[in-house]
């Protein structure tokens, strides 16, 4: 509520002081809110997981990046170390935490940071990028609403499950398909390549390096997502393959 409410305030603020020296800044903080940069993430996650809860966030996502796109050109560069640290510290949740939400939702806080750190320094891949990450959070979003249904008394912690590959199999390769979206689709590869180029330029070589890889981490997330509940021995029954065994 606290974060909603502090966006909120940013939005209106950077609207009525459009022609202020704040509006940079103000739509800089409704912008890290609405797409979710750490640590204004909170909000993404009371949101719950159902299929609109998703269609909030990824609409909020686009909002922010268009607000930031309109007001925030006269800030620094630094802007863009900023949001990249966050993504970093986004990523590093995702990939410690055992819930199956919580790294979905921090995941989609890594690449909200990437898209808002890209558009300080190219805008037209920002673009390019929310497009991918967009598509990308739709795959696992569907998949664990399928394991959800599956095993409706079961913990979705990544501890829990196992082996849903023989029983799920479409939920892991939808999973997989959005980690491809998210580093090998057209837009992702043009926006790499107009970042890396950027990079380039600005301290040649390892900054290409650099810029590659802080785009290629939130993609980390998403492979976990779409091989550890999957692999390894079965550890539940889900309710199909009760439903089966029933029927036999």
């Amino acid at each position: 509520l606290a974060a909603t409410r502090l966006g909120g305030m940013a939005l209106v603020g950077t609207l009525v002081f459009a022609d202020a020296g704040a509006a940079p800044w103000l739509a800089m903080l409704a912008a890290a809110i609405l797409v979710g940069a750490w640590p204004c993430h909170s909000w993404l996650e009371d949101l719950g997981d159902s299929g609109s809860a998703t269609g909030i966030r990824l609409v909020a996502a686009v909002v922010g990046l268009c607000l930031f796109l309109r007001f925030a050109e006269p800030l620094p560069a630094a802007v863009a170390v900023i949001f990249a640290l966050s993504s970093m510290i986004s990523v590093v949740s995702s990939l410690s935490t055992q819930d199956l939400f919580r790294a979905q939702v921090m995941t989609m806080a890594a690449q909200g940071s990437l898209v808002l750190a890209a558009a300080t320094l190219v805008p037209m891949a920002a673009l390019m990028l929310v497009a991918a990450y967009g598509a990308a959070q739709l795959a696992p979003a569907m998949a664990l609403a399928r394991i959800e249904s599956a095993l409706p008394a079961i913990p979705r912690r990544f501890t829990e499950l196992g082996g849903l590959a023989a029983v799920l199999p479409w939920p892991r390769w939808l999973t997989l398909a959005g980690a491809i979206v998210a580093c090998f689709s057209g837009p992702s590869l043009r926006a790499h390549a107009a970042l890396a180029g950027h990079g380039m330029i600005e301290a040649g070589p390892p900054g290409a390096v650099l810029v590659v890889s802080l785009l290629v981490l939130p993609v980390l997330p998403l492979l976990r997502l779409a091989l550890v509940p999957y692999s390894g021995p079965v550890r539940h029954t889900t309710t199909s393959t009760a439903a089966d065994a029933a029927v036999s």
